[in-house]
């Protein structure tokens, strides 16, 4: 049968953190071009050649940087729409932020990135299939030190050192900016923050943010944003955490607002360390033996990892879990929601058909069924 792997041409730096990306997520079902260049100049002289889908520097380039490069790409080439992505080794700092702002670079992030972020990344810039977002979304106020500008927001892809802020209309201040973030139930975090750059999204505005140095309470609270929220349920109470489960994660006076019965949501968890596990069952083990809870929608991740570690599931019960899946004829992947009550004996569970919505073909799993579906059987 003839490929019909979507062709996806790329400029990129020699590192080893890019190469790796590359082979995680949806990049794996995509025909890969790429040209690896290993300074600025080779950049400059391979865009002339031919125009890429997008370029993914490092910071640093030896012969210049990837800001002064970008700002050529720019003015000298003239490939104004085509998207530049830079990757920084240690975290924005502020003498870099005037820079940054001033190259037209699309995207700075700082190494190491998350499973498969890249490519999150290029499907935000880029017609590419998408799986389903995971995004921390937090209501924000945004306001100008010293001036009337003020609106209210999303923050998308929130961290320690920074967030994306999504407004639903104009916001042209600059300089420091003061966010309040609404946190029920606790009172709102304040944290201030320097706009690094900004563009239009939508019908509204899209800026991203650095973090000001906080304090040592602030850290705390953004950390407890980073990993975790409470809503109340009818008959559980459910805990939903968010993206990450890192050394960063927090779960400092959880099990204070845990009630008797309470239903862990983990479908926005994808990206998991080895420090964010243990975080994670420490917080399990310190959960009274009369407090009762059980998980859903647990991401394709954090089964990757129960799966070999029966602790990641403590004493709680699990519902229903994402599986990954993936077409043998058009390549196309997704996560599939499976209840465990419906898939029969644990120690021999019987996966349902999963049908392909591009060509109606049935999918398979994308991993081992033995491996992976270990964690059923505790």
């Amino acid at each position: 049968m003839e490929s019909r792997r979507q062709l996806l041409k790329l400029v990129i730096s020699q590192s080893t953190v890019i190469i790796a990306q590359l082979r995680m997520g949806g990049f794996r079902h995509l025909e890969l071009q790429t040209r690896v260049a290993d300074g600025g100049s080779q950049v400059l002289a391979t865009l002339r050649e031919e125009t890429p889908h997008a370029v993914i520097i490092k910071a640093e380039l030896g012969d210049t940087d990837a800001f002064s490069l970008c700002r050529r790409i720019r003015t000298e080439l003239g490939l104004g729409q085509l998207p530049v992505i830079v990757l920084c080794n240690h975290g924005i700092t502020r003498p870099m932020l005037p820079a940054i702002e001033a190259s037209g670079c699309n995207e700075v992030f700082t190494i190491p990135l998350g499973h498969a972020q890249l490519y999150d990344i290029i499907t935000s810039h880029l017609e590419l299939p998408r799986r389903r977002s995971t995004r921390v979304r937090l209501r924000a106020q945004v306001a100008a030190r010293g001036k009337k500008g003020e609106t209210l927001g999303e923050l998308h892809d929130i961290s320690l050192t920074g967030a994306r802020v999504r407004l639903g209309g104009p916001f042209l201040e600059d300089g420091a900016l003061a966010i309040s973030i609404a946190n029920p139930p606790d009172q709102d975090v304040e944290v201030n923050g320097t706009v690094v750059w900004r563009r239009p999204h939508g019908l509204g505005t899209e800026l991203a943010l650095q973090f000001t140095e906080a304090s040592v309470e602030v850290a705390a609270q953004i950390g407890k944003l980073l990993t975790w929220r409470v809503e109340p349920g009818q008959t559980r109470q459910r805990v939903v955490l968010h993206q990450r489960l890192d050394e960063h994660s927090s779960f400092e006076g959880l099990v204070e607002q845990l009630e008797k019965k309470n239903l862990f949501d983990l479908r926005h968890l994808s990206h998991i360390t080895s420090q964010g596990i243990l975080h994670w069952v420490n917080f399990l083990r310190q959960i009274p033996s009369e407090v009762d809870y059980c998980f859903c929608n647990c991401s394709v991740p954090f089964c990757t990892q129960a799966a070999y570690l029966p602790g990641m599931l403590g004493r709680g019960r699990l519902l229903s879990f994402f599986a990954p899946y993936f077409c043998p004829d058009c390549d196309h992947e997704m996560e599939q929601e499976l209840v465990v009550a419906h898939l029969g004996d644990p120690r021999a569970p019987t996966l349902p058909p999963v049908t392909c919505l591009i060509c109606g073909t049935t999918m398979e799993l994308d991993t081992t069924p033995e491996s992976f579906l270990a964690m059923l059987q505790d």
